[in-house]
């Protein structure tokens, strides 16, 4: 619309406004897609939830679980994935987290896959604003082999200094 009056100046707003929208779409789908690259892509399991319901979870958590995003998604309480001696400090951790706003320490924790077998993780989460309600994000990382190398090097300290307690004993006899 080309002109000099009123309604020339009406619609010049209004295309403004509807050029802004599409922009602030444009720049919102481009944030979607950046945040899905980065939480997707990460070699860390991710996962969103909210009073321990999962809300949305990564492929790496996915692979550390052994199971499908549908399967994953209907489990009753993330709890389930976290050993019975363990789940008090999750829980309380969890509240900590919602009431605060701070984010929790690492803590390392026996985790269990859907299957049954047991794992060591390392969890860190933090409180997030997830479609407009807050929810809790945890950072998951498998560190099963850092657990037994640790054991096993505990092990094998343990057997020297046996052994040397007994070279010890046997020198001194």
């Amino acid at each position: 619309v080309e002109g000099n009056d009123e309604i020339t100046d009406i619609a010049a707003s209004i295309r403004y406004f509807i050029d802004e929208i599409d922009r602030r779409q444009i720049d919102l789908a481009d944030n979607e897609r950046r945040f899905r690259d980065l939480v997707e892509g990460s070699i860390q399991g991710i996962i969103i939830h909210r009073d321990f319901r999962p809300l949305y979870a990564n492929e790496a958590f996915l692979q550390m679980l052994g199971s499908s995003l549908d399967r994953a998604l209907r489990v009753r309480s993330v709890l389930d994935f976290i050993a019975e001696d363990s789940r008090p400090l999750v829980e309380d951790n969890y509240r900590h987290i919602v009431a605060t706003g701070l984010p929790s320490e690492r803590r390392r924790l026996r985790a269990r896959r859907l299957d049954g077998s047991e794992r060591w993780i390392e969890l860190t989460s933090r409180r997030i604003d997830w479609k407009g309600e807050t929810a809790v994000q945890s950072i998951v990382v498998d560190v099963t082999r850092e657990v037994e190398a640790e054991a096993a090097l505990r092990r094998s300290r343990d057997a020297a200094e046996q052994a040397l307690r007994e070279l010890k004993e046997t020198q001194a006899s």
